[in-house]
């Protein structure tokens, strides 16, 4: 931690867990934060430590809140809350920085926000966590998912690959990316990567989707910045590769933000085919379109849309559409730790029925003989196998056979034949479950695909 202006890093992370604690996502305060401030590369590094820290180890953190203080961290106020949090996750598991420093720039927070008077109680509370020789270590999974997410796990695998999941679930995936490959050849972009001296390899299970092996912030990239790379994850990237638009074709992206898939489908069909990317929000659409814009793609429309409504002017106008649904996103808790703490199996439900209602609209603007991906970043039971059936049993679309290369959407999905193998059974039934630790440099992730059939008349006019 050498160099690192202790005072602001702490106070930017107490600032952001606040606005976690508001509700806003991790991933994006923290982003928010870091480019409005003015901290050095250190500063930010440290800042992100301690809010992923924190959050990674919150159960633990907090329980000892509740036995040195008395009473549990929800009581106290935001500032001395995510004060005391910081501090007992620097003096439980950074060993490398003194007890001392962190009870007094803690002490020193509490009093540039004015609450003179909780400066003893903060003080104390610390000190005695210092004082005691308990040592976290490191965080088991038991510890650090809350028991409910245990239980889904365990309700559809076996104990030890539950525990597989569980404990990769803790573990940061490296940062993901695809190449814009009908923009740009892809010696001109690996040649851009490697005179910013970013490293990467080919991603062992999704053809056609990377992951840096050294620390790089896209920002600064020139192939980034060029649009020749989108950042997303391996899983994300294989939903699209799944769905497999065709040249020319005319997409929909029903809940299509930040703009990842958008993009990685208009890139598949071309700039003679036409990508609508729709979200509920101006921000969400906004983000879209820098996307878009980024890449240079022109054949990106967005609207503001509302997935729950049928628009009937829509109705089997789409070759394809991407259902990649709203979800618990259990699956993206290694990179958004606080999802396993606003998530609970009340929740849970609530947005498997939600998916329903957005599900009976989406079918109906796939035309007859088109295609439809349903995807979400979570693994329970009750948003994916189910709601797959749902669509299966009641909205008049057939399952493709994800085996059968002869759709288009087989096996050389997959870089490892043994990838395919594992999950041969799924992928004939016109799914997969992808799962962090059984699923190499994943997080979770549900995609299916299915097909809807063609029209009476259409099929005599083939025949014909």
């Amino acid at each position: 931690m050498k160099g690192v202006s202790l005072k602001t890093a702490r106070e930017t992370a107490v600032d952001i867990l606040c606005e976690i604690d508001e509700g806003a996502m991790s991933h994006e305060v923290l982003k928010a934060r870091l480019d409005a401030g003015s901290l050095n590369s250190n500063d930010r590094d440290f800042v992100k430590v301690l809010v992923f820290g924190t959050l990674e180890n919150l159960p633990y953190i907090d329980g000892r809140i509740q036995e040195l203080a008395g009473r549990p961290a929800s009581a106290q106020r935001p500032i001395v809350r995510n004060t005391l949090r910081i501090s007992i996750y620097q003096l439980s598991y950074l060993k490398n920085i003194p007890s001392s420093a962190v009870c007094n720039e803690a002490v020193k927070i509490i009093e540039k926000r004015k609450l003179f008077g909780m400066k003893g109680f903060v003080n104390a509370v610390l000190r005695r966590c210092a004082s005691e020789t308990a040592d976290a270590g490191d965080a088991t999974a038991e510890q650090s998912l809350p028991e409910y997410i245990l239980d889904i796990l365990k309700s559809f695998l076996p104990e030890e690959d539950a525990g597989i999941v569980a404990k990769a679930l803790l573990t940061k995936p490296p940062l993901c990316f695809r190449m814009n490959i009908s923009l740009f050849a892809k010696e001109e972009i690996a040649d851009c990567l490697r005179a910013d001296a970013a490293k990467y390899l080919p991603h062992p299970i999704v053809t056609d989707s990377y992951y840096f092996t050294n620390a790089v912030n896209p920002a600064k990239l020139e192939a980034f910045n060029k649009g020749m790379i989108q950042i997303q994850g391996a899983a994300s990237a294989l939903a699209c590769r799944i769905l497999s638009p065709e040249k020319g074709s005319r997409v929909l992206d029903i809940c299509a933000a930040p703009g990842g898939k958008t993009v990685a489908l208009a890139d598949m069909t071309g700039n003679n085919g036409i990508v609508t990317a729709r979200d509920l929000t101006d921000r969400k659409i906004k983000k879209i379109a820098e996307n878009a814009v980024r890449c240079g793609f022109e054949n990106i429309v967005t609207e503001i849309r509302d997935a729950a409504v049928f628009y009937p002017e829509d109705e089997e106008t789409f070759d394809y559409v991407m259902a990649d649904l709203p979800c618990s996103g259990l699956g993206t808790i290694s990179q958004k730790p606080e999802i396993r703490y606003r998530m609970n199996p009340g929740k849970i439900r609530e947005l498997s029925a939600l998916q329903k209602k957005i599900l009976d609209s989406a079918v109906r603007y796939v035309k007859p003989g088109g295609y439809m991906a349903f995807s979400t970043c979570t693994f329970t039971p009750d948003e994916n196998t189910e709601n797959f059936e749902y669509i299966k049993n009641n909205l008049g679309l057939s399952p493709v056979d994800l085996t059968d290369k002869s759709q288009n959407h087989g096996l050389d999905l997959f870089v490892s034949w043994e990838t395919a193998e594992r999950h041969r059974e799924e992928l004939k039934n016109g799914y997969i479950q992808i799962l962090p630790g059984i699923d190499e440099l994943t997080g979770g992730f549900f995609i299916s695909l299915f097909r809807k059939e063609q029209h009476e008349q259409d099929r005599h006019k083939i025949v014909e």
